[in-house]
């Protein structure tokens, strides 16, 4: 009789349990509830996420990054200011000056902005690129998907040579605003990162000649490979390594096993993200980032 229950739940509920965007949120928490009480072992791994989101998800980040720090930063509490000189909006950042682009042109644009990548870089967030055992010393570190570049400005009195890669022009007006002050550290290429080189495309193998890497960190939006397939000899030479794993559905198991093989010791951020900007299949929840080191 279970089984014949079960059965008829997946036939009424789509078969696959499948979500895309435009169903909307309320249509993927039925869906996971549905799905994670007929199973029960896969649901009770994700436990505390699923309980977070239906007891509070008003806002998108709560589904995103669905654990209680969330509600501990405040939007209304962000100064922002504007350079005149720079036509350029920014805030103050760990006592320094992050600059946003142009198109971010509103003091409200600008505290979502911000907000987002405080979210994103909390150290209690699955998304935060580093923590205490696993950080940046001096040497040279490449920021892949730099957007406003606030891993860089954090730590740019420690780091020796900074490389900022970001496709999008648009960036790159306020990140050297931003690192006017170090700018004979910071070296800020706009170009795609990839496998081949060609036209607005680059490898990292053509332009990172330096001996020793300290650190490689890739945010960019799905194509995480093409990177790794055009700078491996960086990567051979690179001591720490962070990728995000949650843009394409399997990209978590597929990195780990690539970057095994090229020596590194690898492990994930402590809890999961909730893609809903793509496809989601179950169990839905994803990780957000592999971290691995050479010793």
């Amino acid at each position: 009789m279970r089984k014949k229950i079960k059965h008829i739940v997946y036939q009424v509920f789509n078969p696959s349990f499948s979500w895309r965007p435009k169903e909307g949120l309320d249509s993927l928490k039925r869906k996971m509830n549905i799905y994670f009480k007929t199973h029960k072992k896969i649901g009770e791994k994700y436990r505390e996420e699923l309980e977070f989101i239906n007891r509070v998800s008003k806002d998108t980040y709560s589904w995103i990054f669905p654990y209680p720090y969330i509600k501990s930063l405040s939007i209304e509490d962000i100064p922002v200011f504007f350079n005149s000189d720079k036509n350029l909006h920014y805030v103050i950042h760990n006592d320094k000056r992050l600059y946003f682009k142009k198109e971010i042109n509103t003091e409200e644009k600008v505290r979502i902005a911000y907000y987002c990548a405080c979210i994103e870089q909390h150290e209690e967030s699955p998304h935060c690129y580093l923590n205490e055992e696993f950080n940046i010393q001096r040497g040279v570190v490449l920021d892949v998907g730099a957007a406003e570049g606030i891993l860089g400005l954090e730590h740019i009195e420690k780091i020796d040579k900074l490389y900022l890669f970001e496709a999008q022009k648009e960036w790159i007006e306020a990140l050297e605003a931003t690192f006017e002050p170090w700018k004979d550290k910071v070296i800020i290429i706009n170009k795609y990162v990839s496998d081949v080189d060609f036209n607005d495309d680059i490898r990292l193998d053509t332009i990172i000649k330096d001996d020793s890497i300290e650190l490689v960190k890739i945010d960019v939006e799905g194509a995480e490979q093409k990177i790794f397939l055009g700078g491996n000899n960086v990567l051979k030479r690179t001591r720490k390594l962070c990728v995000c794993t949650y843009h394409n559905d399997g990209d978590e198991k597929k990195f780990k096993d690539y970057l095994e093989k090229m020596g590194f010791n690898l492990s994930y951020s402590d809890g999961y993200t909730l893609f809903i900007m793509s496809k989601l299949y179950p169990p839905y929840f994803r990780k957000c980032l592999i971290r691995g080191h050479k010793i």
